[in-house]
């Protein structure tokens, strides 16, 4: 386990597109997104790495925020939703704006177009995380193989 970084680390049977070179494999816990595999050797990791930066690029708008559906009562007070009816189905954003927790409404003719914009930000965040770790992985590599040939003079 790698202490100065927080993260586990163990080693995984070889994959198929690894055949040649041993695979780590590191737990980034909930907070970070699921579990990325990471070649131990730097061809492979510059390889991925390029391979995510061009996916950075975003397809369409970006909203960093959550959608979520909420059922509420409306103003009407006739409704049957005041009369233990059913709720009326609403959908919601929340995102942080000056430090603070804001909730906007989403019109139902806007829903498939925010929920796009949501999922493109939770892709890029997705990648993001990747190209650290493979970063990551990069330097580790480096300071572990600058130490070994240290050690052979």
């Amino acid at each position: 386990m790698a202490a100065a970084s927080g993260h586990a680390e163990k080693k995984l049977s070889h994959q198929p597109f690894f055949a040649l070179f041993p695979v780590k494999q590191i737990l980034a816990g909930s907070l970070w997104g699921p579990v990325m595999q990471v070649p131990s050797h730097p061809t492979q990791i510059r390889r991925m790495l390029t391979s995510r930066l061009k996916q950075l690029t975003p397809t369409g708008p970006v909203l960093a925020a959550s959608l979520s559906e909420v059922h509420k009562r409306c103003g009407q007070p006739s409704c049957a939703c005041h009369r233990d009816g059913p709720l009326h189905l609403a959908h919601h954003l929340t995102l942080k704006v000056d430090g603070k927790t804001r909730t906007i409404y989403v019109p139902q003719d806007m829903l498939d177009e925010v929920r796009s914009w949501v999922t493109e930000y939770q892709r890029l965040k997705a990648v993001t995380h990747e190209i650290t770790q493979l970063a990551l992985a990069l330097v580790r590599g480096h300071v572990a193989d600058r130490k070994r040939r240290q050690g052979r003079s």
